[in-house]
């Protein structure tokens, strides 16, 4: 059974095509030794220095475009 913290994050990456970004992991209660393990084992993997897919595979379309935009733009909450 998901945590709250993993709902949370599921929150975020549902809107944002399972893109999500260090911040807003951590601002779900993730902690940051739970994102670093997720990114070794491939679970997650890094579209842009603190901006990260939460699945494995290639990102579609909208993936990367929302991976540019958490990247380029002010982080909102």
């Amino acid at each position: 059974m998901p945590n709250d913290a993993s709902l949370a994050a599921l929150d975020v990456t549902d809107r944002q095509r399972g893109v999500i970004t260090r911040r807003q992991a951590l601002s779900a209660g993730l902690g940051a030794g739970l994102i670093e393990s997720r990114l070794e084992l491939g679970r997650w993997q890094r579209l842009h220095t603190g901006v990260y897919a939460a699945f494995s595979g290639p990102p579609d379309r909208q993936a990367t475009l929302w991976a540019a935009v958490l990247r380029a733009g002010k982080e909102q909450p």
